[in-house]
């Protein structure tokens, strides 16, 4: 079972959009920033999902530091809803690091999650 980290704003709305989405399918932990991408460093979790209002910026400050922007992007931002894919390709290329806005989290996250599962 594959294990997402989730940061940031709104950490139990996301939680259960990812269980609404895909039930059982993953474990979900909510931690810091700073603990989702170093645990994502180490392999002890497999991705990590930070939900704010622009989806940028916080969101993914600490995993870009951390795991660099190459394994790093941004699912959607206010003026930007989430495209499938551009999110499929994302998963494919082995992004494991994503910002989204919390605004559009309810269309993202089932999105993201599907690619995730197959991933």
């Amino acid at each position: 079972m594959k294990r997402i980290g989730i940061t940031d704003l709104e950490r139990e709305a996301v939680q259960i959009l990812i269980e609404q989405a895909a039930p059982g399918r993953f474990t979900t932990q909510l931690v810091s920033d700073m603990e989702a991408a170093n645990s994502v460093k180490r392999g002890d979790l497999h991705y990590t999902i930070g939900a704010f209002h622009s989806g940028i910026g916080p969101a993914l400050a600490v995993a870009v530091a951390v795991l660099g922007s190459e394994k790093c992007c941004t699912i959607s931002s206010p003026d930007s809803p989430a495209r499938e894919q551009q999110i499929a390709r994302w998963v494919r290329d082995g992004k494991v690091a994503f910002g989204i806005s919390i605004e559009n989290a309810s269309r993202a996250i089932p999105l993201l999650v599907h690619y995730l599962d197959d991933a």
